[in-house]
């Protein structure tokens, strides 16, 4: 979608702000700029031509009439198109209506040629509803406080009207469509404006002062700090827009992420879960570390008084460190007697016999190969019967076995609870979404990454998956 800037002072203040390193992103209001309608594109069906279009028929007809009865009306159709009649500096009604009639016919004819070539597929419902909401963008966008798109009513009205004609043929699939029109087009209250660039001083500033230099908390530090968590939910691609969206976290949303994080770090992460997997070694020095460490956040805090996420965040670490300094001095007697006698006898660490690493990506050469490795390892976590969907080395095998081309390794077993097969597929229809949001050159994928998941591990239909495979918004994250 191109805009056109009417503020250039806006622009320009949002630009310096930018490059003097106030902001991340540099945004402009609403009220800032238009944009300007354009013409739909489909590639790849048959641009039919009914004869006589579109006097052939009652509905088309309609349209037609639909289209004069607007231009007559317009601007004084509503309030806020009203204020166009004193014209301001941007608007020219020949520019914004001159083309008007000829876009909305051809809109309407490539609506109907995409439902008949796409509503007998399997995947009707997303080609459709896509497209709608392609139509819908392409008449562009007023500055705020002028009104709706111009003439997107005129075609909103007749692709109801079509729909309710097609409900004797397609009685399961016309009630669906209306549902996501009635969604679409229902007014929506404005939301608050989220800063964007607020959301991003405000986890880089937790990754700043998070205690990642405590021995083992070190390894986590690379994956939250390659990553930004301000979209809510895993971006939505269109294939006739070719424009990804998501929406945006709240502030409020950001807050409770960062305590989140902190949380589930510290709670799994900790010296007792060392104990517990026999892998606390010199306590001793550790206990100076977390000493050292919570001197160093007490300092950090003399003479603040935060009022936002950071005092929760505070508090919990205040807690961490004593607890954490408590318990190691409450084992040193035992570790000491534990320890000592079977220094000489413990085995050596088992090392990874697959190195994911050194694999090259052949299923999609584009993505790096440690990008596969962090989103499949989510799988590591516990499902509902506090067992880990996978093993380490089970993740290692499927990625070496789908993404390394080594087809002499076996099928793998997902363990999963109750009712969470969907949440599995979830992880691989999120993982398709990023490929052909960012690597793939070809959108149109979908089955190779649902064959992932049925092809490598056992238990997997492809009809299963096919027919789940949705991203459940918040399932994965952190």
């Amino acid at each position: 979608m191109r805009i056109e800037v009417i503020n250039p002072i806006a622009l320009g203040k949002a630009i310096k702000s930018k490059s003097r390193g106030e902001n991340v992103f540099a945004w402009i209001s609403a009220e800032d700029f238009y944009a300007p309608a354009f013409r739909t594109k489909l590639e790849g069906i048959p641009d039919v031509v009914k004869p006589d279009w579109p006097r052939c028929c009652p509905l088309h007809q309609s349209l037609e009439t639909n289209i004069t009865d607007y231009l007559q009306q317009f601007p004084n159709c509503c309030t806020l198109h009203a204020r166009l009649n004193i014209p301001p500096p941007w608007y020219d009604r020949e520019k914004f209506l001159g083309n008007l009639p000829a876009k909305i016919i051809e809109t309407a004819r490539q609506t109907e040629n995409l439902w008949t070539a796409k509503i007998e597929e399997p995947d009707w419902y997303e080609h459709i509803t896509e497209y709608f909401e392609y139509a819908y963008e392409s008449f562009g966008q007023l500055p705020d406080g002028y009104g709706a798109p111009i003439g997107l009513n005129v075609y909103t009205a007749y692709l109801r009207n079509m729909i309710e004609q097609a409900a004797k043929v397609y009685p399961d699939k016309v009630p669906k469509l209306q549902a996501f029109l009635k969604s679409y087009e229902s007014p929506k209250g404005k939301a608050k404006p989220t800063d964007v660039n607020e959301l991003i001083i405000k986890y880089n500033r937790w990754v700043k002062e998070f205690p990642w230099h405590i021995s083992y908390l070190a390894h986590l530090k690379p994956h939250f700090e390659n990553q930004l968590p301000i979209l809510n939910g895993t971006p939505f691609y269109n294939r006739y827009s070719g424009i990804s969206k998501a929406r945006i976290i709240t502030e409020e949303r950001m807050m409770e992420y960062i305590i989140g994080a902190t949380t589930m770090i510290l709670q799994a992460i900790n010296v007792k879960a060392l104990q517990d997997k026999k892998l606390l070694t010199d306590p001793d020095k550790k206990q100076i570390e977390l000493i050292n460490a919570r001197r160093d956040h007490e300092l950090q805090q003399l003479g603040q008084n935060f009022k936002d996420e950071r005092s929760k965040v505070n508090r919990i670490l205040k807690q961490w460190y004593s607890g954490e300094i408590r318990y190691l001095k409450d084992m040193a007697p035992f570790l000491q007697k534990m320890d000592s006698p079977r220094q000489e006898a413990r085995p050596p660490k088992a090392t990874t016999a697959i190195d994911v690493d050194k694999i090259e990506n052949v299923f999609c050469r584009q993505m790096p190969i440690s990008e596969v490795k962090t989103h499949f390892l989510k799988l590591t976590r516990s499902a509902k019967n506090a067992k880990p969907f996978l093993g380490e080395e089970q993740v290692y095998q499927f990625i070496a076995r789908a993404f390394g081309g080594n087809n002499k390794l076996l099928k793998q077993r997902i363990n999963y609870g109750h009712g969470e097969k969907r949440l599995v597929i979830s992880l691989f229809a999120e993982f398709f979404a990023t490929a052909s949001r960012q690597y793939e050159p070809n959108a149109h994928c979908k089955l190779k990454y649902i064959k992932l998941l049925s092809d490598h591990f056992e238990g997997w239909s492809e009809k299963q998956v096919q027919e789940n495979f949705k991203v459940i918004n918040g399932a994965w994250d952190a």
